[in-house]
């Protein structure tokens, strides 16, 4: 036998071994993991900002052609005939030219610019073109393709101009080559139309040496570099092909290298097989006009530092193995010299000799445990005679127990159901939860007695209640699926799947009679398995009956000990049961139970194969909507409302109908929480076009909307059979009062979502309407779980115990820092900011950008408000204070939110004086609460900010900037920063009125008279 001191060596040196083991594990993960994301972060972040310069040209250009575009519309107001009037056109046509060259001259990389009529209303050459001369880098007029030499489906010569006129938006071309210029090129074309007319184009071409050079000049690591292709797979640029190389002129190799990069997703840095089939680490970036961007490096270059800290960390651990098993031989003899000698004493001990004395002297634990050992020695005898006297007590307390801990038990419940009732925090309402299902579950155990002495009374009721049945069947799954697999035995649920999901009857006494069942099953079974099944047998269109049995494959029954099975305290076999625990008890309740909820209890059983107990019970139904998989079913509501799961959606083809645009933004950011881009209409006739272009799933369509409302919208789309049969519609509606779900049944909607939107309920819908198979629910990080996991939503008819459903851990609680923040100051001037950062899911920053919009549309959605009042248009009045009434309470202004209700029914009501009277007050309290917003948003009082004095120095070099952004055709920027600057005084004069005649120059796109106007204003002292 060996030794202690042996064993301890063994023990320490497994566990040094062990623990430093562990160490080079986790480190080795650890370093494995930072300097991966370390590799994504650097690609990640290379990409975006190659990504964004490249984007910039490409945005540049789109300002260009978009700032010509622009001021051809506005010149089109002066030059009015200039469609049918050829010398006013040539006149408009020079106007747009000499803009288009000024513009191009100043735009980074242009080649060409141009304007091309119709050739059919207009002549095949008309228009305007000018190039750039790559010599003296001067622009110069060229005479235009004739387009009368080609055919309209002649794309290679004409498509320039067919392509985006059949597209009918703004569109970037795919590259060509200009063999004029000897350069590739690529074009940015928006079609042009005046008052339903197609006048024709405007475009401009860039260089595409400046996408080259860009790309060219990407570095990451030491050799990662970066190249350019576009969705075909055609190489624009690449450090093999500089100059760019058709797809199908590439060798096959590389063919297959590009074709295999374009299956890669977006943004997602992947290991990749690279040309000379070496690993390396690659990322796509998708740029405006479509073109792929790829950033690589060597996954060699990118692993080696973790292979430098691996060869260290290796090193270091055999160090320290070595002068820790020394350390532990050392310690160990310090140890087991005093207990060999302990050990000798015990074995007297052992024998009943107790004259030996421990003579260890020492202050440690052993010296402690050799006295305590003397001490045992001497009162051992004593307290041997005392066990005896404690065992006839324990007899006499246990024969009183039963009845005597049901006081305190009742008391621990009552006092735990008030802390129920008055507690607010949700974590302590879970744990005290937990504690009600403990004490019942406690509780019951201790009944079972007292309940046969009540049903010999006649004091037993049955108390019927509306109860979930997934919910019941559940817990009654829990109670015993743990017994079942401790003994190695089968447990199987089969449940149907169209019992309605929450039904009306004594839930305690049904969850009683099935759990003394399972119980009994689990005790006379040792092997094999054991099935709990639940199914409809029939129903009428209130009542179910409910078939319910538990089949065994334990010892059986005698037939000749059946009706011994039904009998109090009695057991069957005793001889052969005596170490199953039980008091005889379980059965008989049931037995009493049954008949007083109008059943029976059936027994089928076989000696030494098996038993099946049944019974069918009647229960009311409460809503007959089916349970589905039940497990599923419970799992899903059980964890979207604890906020344990997210429903991911990635593919779902959802539409959102709504007029209100701040709506919308709500519904869109909501959707983008499950990964759902979302399509927008803002009217009824718009959301009928989409519909009859996308088989949608779903369709969350507004209710209130002017002119054509939703159900106006769904009545259209299902009587012209525009709906797909799949497509769910929902109402979207403020309008959140008792029997709107029935209303909106009626109106042929498939259900109802109100508004505001609360993204559980949002959650809860795509889950019932979403095909099966569309999604997926991840578990959202916990303190206790820092990973993700998804959740499959396929159904499942039987559960085994490893897939028995587990008690979910409770939610984190949701909390929102307010402190010193726009979200404190807000609450503080009256708005439920808190509330209103619930419906924009808790994201700061979205609740911010909701409060912006509502404070800057104040000022036009009240005047339509005004409007619709003086008019007497009440049916759009209805509308519109119906939506401010769904925005208001987005935001958390409730006041407000409540005055639009009432002016809503008014106008609903044709209550004409309720609306004079009040509708001042309604436009002065939404004044005020975007004055509040804007207030706190900007960080000082409107008032404050109105009556600022700025200095003359600070004023020029506004102006200046303003100037600087005129020049480079920012007319935008320009146009905002004067208007802010309007609201200073200089040297106690006003702003306002000198910069209003820039203004309105800006307005009609007067450019060179607002330079002329700013540089006067420059000059001035």
């Amino acid at each position: 036998m060996e030794s202690i001191q042996t064993k301890l060596i063994f023990v320490i040196s497994s566990i040094i071994i062990v623990v430093i083991l562990a160490f080079l594990l986790s480190s080795t993960s650890r370093t494995n993991n930072i300097l991966n994301d370390d590799s994504q972060n650097i690609l990640t972040s290379a990409a975006d900002y190659h990504a964004n310069i490249i984007d910039d040209n490409f945005r540049s250009t789109e300002q260009s052609v978009g700032t010509i575009f622009n001021y051809a519309n506005k010149r089109a107001e002066t030059y009015t005939a200039f469609l049918e009037d050829e010398t006013e056109r040539d006149h408009y046509t020079y106007d747009v030219s000499e803009l288009g060259k000024s513009i191009a001259e100043n735009t980074r990389g242009a080649m060409a610019v141009y304007l091309r009529y119709n050739p059919k209303d207009y002549g095949p050459i008309s228009g305007f073109w000018y190039t750039i001369n790559l010599a003296d880098n001067s622009w110069q007029p060229s005479i235009p393709t004739d387009m009368s030499l080609y055919e309209e489906d002649d794309l290679e010569h004409v498509g320039w101009y067919y392509i985006p006129i059949a597209a009918g938006e703004p569109m970037w071309m795919d590259p060509y080559f200009n063999a004029n210029l000897g350069v590739s090129m690529i074009s940015y074309i928006i079609p042009y139309y005046y008052k339903g007319v197609t006048v024709g184009i405007i475009g401009m071409d860039i260089s595409m040496d400046l996408l080259k050079e860009s790309v060219s000049q990407v570095s990451v690591y030491e050799t990662g570099r970066a190249f350019l292709i576009d969705k075909e797979g055609n190489v624009i640029y690449h450090e093999a092909y500089p100059d760019g190389m058709n797809y199908d002129e590439l060798p096959e190799s590389d063919q297959a290298y590009f074709q295999s990069v374009l299956s890669l997703g977006i943004d997602e840095p992947k290991v990749f097989q690279s040309r000379d089939n070496a690993q390396q680490k690659l990322i796509l970036k998708e740029l405006k006009n479509g073109m792929l961007l790829g950033i690589y490096a060597p996954l060699q270059e990118i692993n080696a530092p973790q292979d430098f800290l691996l060869m260290q960390q290796f090193i270091i651990s055999a160090v320290i193995l070595v002068f820790a098993v020394l350390i532990a031989l050392v310690w160990v003899k310090t140890i087991t010299q005093p207990l060999k000698k302990m050990t000798a004493v015990a074995e007297h001990y052992a024998n009943g000799d107790f004259s030996e004395e421990m003579s260890i002297e020492s202050e440690d634990e052993i010296g402690i445990l050799s006295q305590s050992l003397q001490t045992m020695s001497t009162s051992l005898q004593k307290q041997l005679r005392l066990a005896a006297s404690a065992n006839r007590a324990k007899s006499d307390f246990l024969a009183n127990m039963s009845h005597e801990i049901r006081t305190p038990i009742n008391t621990i419940l009552g006092m735990n159901e008030m802390i129920l009732q008055e507690s607010k925090e949700q974590e302590i309402l879970e744990y005290s939860a937990n504690i009600k299902s403990a004490g019942k579950t406690l509780l019951s155990l201790i009944n079972s007695i007292l309940d046969f002495s009540k049903i010999e009374d006649g004091k037993m009721e049955i108390l019927p209640v509306n109860y979930a049945t997934a919910s019941m069947i559940n817990n009654l799954v829990i109670s015993i699926w743990e017994r079942a697999k401790a003994k190695g035995i089968k447990f199987s649920v089969s449940v149907d799947d169209t019992l309605p999901c929450k039904l009306c009857g004594d839930d305690i006494r049904i969850t009683q009679i099935i759990q003394n069942l399972l119980t009994n099953a689990v005790k006379y079974t040792q092997k094999g398995s054991i099935t709990f099944t639940i199914r409809e047998q029939a129903r009428d269109s209130e009542n179910i009956d409910l078939f319910v049995s538990v089949k065994d494959t334990g010892i059986g029954i005698r037939k000749e000990d059946l009706g011994k099975l039904f009998e109090s305290f009695e057991r069957i076999e005793e001889r052969r049961n005596r170490n199953i625990e039980g008091t005889g008890l379980g059965m008989a309740i049931v037995n009493r139970l049954l008949p007083m909820m109008g059943s029976e209890l059936h027994v089928e059983s076989e000696y030494g194969v098996g038993s099946e107990f049944y019974f069918v019970l009647r229960q009311g139904i409460v809503d007959s909507q089916p349970i589905g998989n039940y497990v599923e079913r419970l799992h899903k509501s059980a964890a979207l409302s604890k906020h344990l799961t997210r429903l991911k959606a990635p593919n779902a083809k959802v539409l959102v109908v709504d007029d209100n645009e701040m709506n919308l933004k709500v519904a869109k950011n909501l959707l983008k929480l499950n990964s759902i881009e979302p399509d927008l209409a803002n009217s009824g006739p718009e959301a009928i076009e989409k519909i009859c272009g996308k088989d949608y799933d779903i369709v969350f369509l507004d209710h209130m909307m002017p002119r054509m409302d939703g159900i106006e919208t769904l009545q259209t789309l299902r009587e012209q059979n525009l709906l797909p049969e799949k497509t769910t519609v929902i109402a979207l509606t403020a309008n959140a009062i008792v029997g709107a779900k029935e209303f909106y049944l009626a109106a042929g909607f498939d259900d109802y979502l109100s508004k505001p939107i609360e993204i559980t309920h949002m959650e809860e819908l795509l889950i019932r309407y979403l095909p099966d198979g569309s999604y997926s629910l991840v578990m959202l990080t916990t303190p206790e779980s820092k990973d993700a996991s998804p959740t499959d939503n396929t159904p499942q008819t039987e559960a085994s115990p490893d897939q028995m459903p587990q008690a979910a851990p409770p939610a984190d609680k949701a909390s929102v820092e307010s402190s010193g923040d726009f979200i404190e100051e807000l609450t503080k001037l009256g708005l439920q900011a808190s509330i209103g950062l619930q419906y924009a899911a808790n994201d700061r920053d979205f609740y911010r950008e909701l409060l912006i919009s509502f404070a800057s549309d104040e000022a036009k959605k009240a005047e339509a408000i005004r409007q619709d009042f003086a008019e007497k248009n009440y049916k759009d009045y209805q509308t519109r204070v119906h939506a401010l009434k769904s925005t208001s309470k987005t935001i958390g202004a409730n006041e407000l939110s409540a005055m639009a209700l009432e002016q809503e029914m008014a106008a609903k009501n044709e209550d004409i004086p309720t609306i004079e009277a009040k509708i001042e007050a309604l436009l002065t309290t939404y004044r005020q609460v975007a004055e509040t917003i804007q207030s706190v948003i900007s960080g000082k009082p409107l008032m404050e900010a109105a009556e600022e004095e700025i200095s003359m120095e600070d004023y020029q070099e506004q102006l200046s900037a303003v100037a600087k952004l005129l020049k480079t055709f920012e007319v935008a920027e320009a146009e905002t920063r004067l208007k802010e600057l309007s609201r200073f005084h200089c040297q106690g004069v006003s702003l306002s009125e000198q910069l209003k005649v820039i203004l309105t120059a800006l307005d009609d796109f007067d450019v060179e008279h607002a330079t002329e106007l700013l540089s006067t204003l420059l000059n001035q002292k």
